[in-house]
C-alpha cells in the first residue's frame, strides 16, 4: 500500500529556529522548507504508529503544504498532487489539519481514498481577547466543513469538535484524542479564553497556546 500523508505548516528561515526543532520537507512541488518540529510532535507520533501497524509490505510519503493565504499557490499544489497520485500509485491520502488547504486538496484526489485529520481550531475556529470569532476562524470552519463532506473518512480529537459537523456525516467520523508528552510539556496557567497553556520543559522561558477542544 503506499500512503501519502500530507502536513500543513508554517515555513521558518533556518535561523528562526534552533537546530533541534527545525524539521526539513518537501511540498507537492519539490520545493524544501524548515518547519517547525513541535508544531507536528502529535502528527510524526501517529505517521510512526501508522507505519508500524501496516507493515514493511506499505510505504509512506510525507509531503507539506505550505500555510499561506494564498489560492494561487494552494492551486498549484493541487495540481501537482493529482500528478504525485497518479506517478507514485498513491493508495490513500491522509491529510493532517483542515482549512482551505484541505478544500482544495481533498477535491485533488479525484477517486483515491481521502482521509482528513481535524487538529482543533480548523473546525473549532480562531477567537480574539473578547472571545469573538475572527473572519480567519470562520473561513477555517467552513472550509474544513466543506473539506469533511468530500473525505472518505474523518478523525477528530474531541466529541466536542463532532458536534461542530453535520451528523450526515456521522458515519464516517472517528474520535481519536490526542495525549501530550509529559516529558516535554506539563501544565501552565491559562491565560486566553478557549485557550490552554503549556510549558515547554526543554525552554523555561517559553510558552504557547493549544486550542481547547472539549
Amino acid at each position: 500500500m503506499q500512503v501519502l500523508i500530507l502536513l500543513t505548516g508554517k515555513v521558518y528561515a533556518p535561523n528562526e529556529l534552533p537546530a533541534d526543532r527545525q524539521l526539513p520537507g518537501k511540498d507537492l512541488l519539490g520545493q524544501t522548507h524548515v518547519f517547525d518540529r513541535l508544531e507536528f510532535v502529535n502528527n510524526l507520533q501517529t505517521i510512526a504508529a501508522l507505519q508500524h501497524a501496516l507493515g514493511n509490505n506499505s510505504h509512506i510519503e510525507i509531503r507539506h503544504i505550505v500555510q499561506r493565504q494564498n489560492i494561487w499557490l494552494l492551486k498549484k499544489q493541487a495540481n501537482a498532487l493529482q500528478q504525485f497520485i497518479q506517478q507514485q500509485n498513491i493508495d490513500i491520502v491522509h491529510q493532517f489539519w483542515g482549512g482551505p488547504a484541505a478544500w482544495m486538496m481533498s477535491k485533488a484526489t479525484g477517486k483515491t481514498p481521502y482521509v482528513l485529520s481535524l487538529l482543533g481550531s480548523d473546525l473549532m475556529g480562531t477567537y480574539n481577547t473578547a472571545g469573538k470569532s475572527s473572519w480567519k476562524g470562520w473561513l477555517l470552519q467552513w472550509t474544513s466543513r466543506l473539506a469533511a463532506i468530500r473525505a472518505n473518512a474523518v478523525v477528530l480529537m474531541s466529541a466536542k469538535m463532532k458536534s461542530r459537523l453535520s451528523p450526515a456525516l456521522y458515519n464516517k467520523t472517528h474520535v481519536i484524542p490526542e495525549g501530550i508528552d509529559d516529558s516535554l510539556f506539563s501544565p501552565c496557567l491559562c491565560r486566553k479564553p478557549n485557550a490552554c497553556w503549556v510549558w515547554m520543559k526543554q525552554n523555561n522561558t517559553s510558552c504557547f497556546s493549544t486550542m481547547a477542544t472539549g
